[in-house]
């Protein structure tokens, strides 16, 4: 009987073993997106892939001369994104072919797409914007090295758009620049100290982090039309973690450690966990799936923290891999690798 029993439980370790490894799969991947259940991501072996996470079939499997260090963009049917280091396409995944391509300058480091517009962050040397249909190109807007300003290209640039103006982080030797989509003219400009700054629009206001060169932060609240300071207060920034919206509120991290929660209506500004330092998140990133926030640390652990009962969870070591998104299927949390 007892041999009996050491059969059995070395078959169920054995069993539970290969369940926790076929349910994680390595997909090469450099950086992804999720649209629902469909995840689209380009790969360290030069191609993009979209799959469907709910039955796990590959859609579409493209390849590309040179690696991309963003995401390819889904966008009314059409997947935008570097077919090389001098071409960007847009491919039509109904037709499936380019309708356009152009050749660009230098490398794409950056794509934002808004309304008919399609705008690049080419290497050292600004932005061009591209009808989204034809892919002609409506403007160029330069990166101009002067007396005034000598300082090296630093792409790619944090930008967003507000009420057609494109507002860009760290552009020619200003924090903040605000640059009208259809002249390129530069409408406003602001600087908040020496350092980096990330943006990102919330209603009609702009969220701006400062790093000042790991030497202390802030944070800041800008009017969308004025760039005026509506709010700043002194935090150390970590401009490398993008932050996250959750119910119209901002999700940051700063390098000693901490996670906020910023309310840009109210200033509140809430600190939701201190990690240890065998904790810190650098070279992470955060993921938000529902009210459940997902990151790893720099020793690899995975750790998922609660926004509503404000809980910490550790769900283990995953080799030497960080995962790039998470997707719940049927209750089961899926990390994406």
């Amino acid at each position: 009987m007892k041999h009996i029993f050491y059969i059995i439980l070395v078959i169920l370790i054995i069993s539970c073993k290969n369940k926790s490894v076929t349910t994680e799969k390595n997909r090469d991947i450099l950086t992804s997106v999720l649209h629902g259940d469909t995840l689209i991501y380009n790969t360290f072996s030069k191609s993009i892939i979209i799959e469907d996470l709910r039955t796990n079939n590959i859609i579409k499997k493209l390849s590309v001369n040179d690696l991309f260090y963003y995401s390819p963009i889904l966008n009314s049917g059409k997947l935008f994104f570097s077919e090389s280091n001098k071409k960007f396409v847009c491919y039509d995944l109904t037709e499936q072919r380019n309708i356009w391509e152009i050749e660009t300058i230098s490398i794409v480091k950056s794509v934002l797409i808004r309304g008919n517009g399609v705008i690049l962050n080419l290497k050292n040397n600004g932005f061009i914007i591209l009808d989204k249909v034809t892919g002609k190109e409506k403007l160029k807007i330069p990166y101009i090295y002067s007396e005034v300003c000598a300082h090296p290209d630093v792409s790619p640039y944090s930008m967003d758009i507000l009420n057609g103006n494109l507002y860009v982080a760290n552009w020619n030797c200003n924090s903040i620049s605000m640059i009208n989509l259809d002249t390129g003219k530069l409408l406003k400009k602001v600087n908040l100290g020496p350092g980096y700054t990330y943006l990102t629009v919330i209603g009609n206001k702009l969220f701006v982090g400062l790093n000042g060169n790991y030497n202390g932060g802030k944070i800041f609240i800008l009017d969308g039309n004025t760039l005026n300071i509506e709010f700043s207060e002194r935090v150390n920034f970590e401009d490398r973690m993008k932050p996250l919206i959750w119910k119209e509120k901002l999700i940051y991290y700063t390098f000693d450690n901490q996670i906020y929660l910023f309310d840009p209506v109210s200033h509140s500004n809430k600190v939701l966990l201190k990690l240890s330092e065998k904790d810190n998140l650098s070279g992470s990133k955060m993921i938000l799936s529902l009210n459940n926030l997902y990151f790893h640390t720099v020793n690899f652990e995975l750790l998922e923290y609660n926004l509503e009962d404000k809980k910490l969870k550790r769900l283990g070591l995953f080799g030497m891999r960080k995962i790039d998104n998470i997707f719940l299927k049927d209750g089961e949390l899926i990390k994406i690798f």
